[in-house]
């Protein structure tokens, strides 16, 4: 019993863990995308 419960706290643990990074790698994303369409912007003018 004690296995399978703290094999489904790493479950959650790792779900969380998921999300987390996901949130993180979108925001990474966002900014680049943005400094990128700055970088572009600049050089274009």
């Amino acid at each position: 019993m004690q296995k399978i419960t703290s094999s489904d706290k790493l479950m959650a643990l790792n779900d969380s863990n998921i999300l987390q990074n996901f949130g993180r790698v979108r925001v990474i994303t966002v900014l680049i995308v943005t400094q990128w369409r700055n970088c572009r912007h600049f050089n274009h003018h």
